[in-house]
């Protein structure tokens, strides 16, 4: 770790944009540029575990997930579902993935999905972690 850089937080939840998966990032050409800050920041040391949550095919997403550095623990979402069940599965899936987690930060990509973020942040305060979004 670089000397004057402390870890902000245990965990990052990234929400992607909704309908957004890593298989679409990598269909656009995006994925290495994309990925590249969180690479960045777990160089330097800035920020631990990092839980995604997707909206793309579970096996696919969890395949693409082992080729990044640092590996992203996936959660998946149901693209097709309303986004009131996408907050739901979102805020269950967090609940388990983030317990035991002392501090969290929650990112999402893009204002669209943002819903899903704070329903993410709450599951987190919920489990017991400090949560920030």
């Amino acid at each position: 770790m670089h000397e004057e850089t402390r870890p902000i937080a245990t965990t990052l939840a990234l929400t992607m944009t909704r309908g957004m998966s890593l298989a679409a990032w990598r269909r656009a050409g995006l994925l290495a540029r994309e990925w590249a800050l969180y690479e960045q920041l777990a160089q330097l040391g800035a920020l631990g575990r990092i839980v995604l949550f997707t909206y793309g095919d579970p096996p696919e997403e969890a395949t693409l997930a082992r080729e990044l550095a640092p590996q992203p623990l996936v959660a998946a979402l149901d693209a097709s579902a309303s986004p009131h069940e996408q907050r739901r599965q979102a805020a269950e899936l967090a609940r388990t993935s983030l317990a035991g987690h002392e501090r969290v930060v929650v990112k999402t990509n893009q204002f669209e999905g943002g819903d899903v973020a704070v329903a993410v942040a709450q599951a987190a305060r919920d489990a017991g972690a400090r949560a920030a979004l």
